[in-house]
């Protein structure tokens, strides 16, 4: 489905989905709706009953994570992939140093669930 990160196309949607999918298994969301998600899953009672993944760990993802809502998120680190840009750019400019975008630019990311988030 594509909610486009419209809070009230997205809940339409899903609503619809959730109400043909009685036995949904997992659901992975990679916008910015995830209180919404998770209060249609809660309507369907689905939360905890299926995996339920999304991105960038954040306040509102950690509070659905340690409420035993979110199962897993998987966080790219936005501060390092801002840090790392603005070096590679500042080599460049002053030393015409082109990195290698897989060595110098590598960001790592990691999975977060209620154990590891806080």
């Amino acid at each position: 489905m594509a909610g486009e990160d419209q809070r009230e196309r997205l809940s339409r949607l899903l609503d619809n989905a959730l109400s043909t999918l009685p036995r949904l298994a997992g659901l992975y969301n990679t916008g910015d709706v995830n209180a919404e998600v998770s209060r249609l899953l809660s309507r369907y009672q689905l939360l905890g009953k299926c995996a339920y993944l999304t991105h960038e760990l954040y306040p509102i993802t950690s509070q659905l994570l340690r409420a035993d809502q979110l199962s897993f998120v998987i966080d790219q680190n936005a501060y390092r992939h801002a840090d790392i840009a603005l070096k590679l750019m500042i080599h460049y400019l002053e030393d015409q140093i082109v990195p290698d975008s897989y060595h110098d630019g590598e960001v790592p990311f990691t999975i977060f669930t209620a154990e590891n988030c806080s």
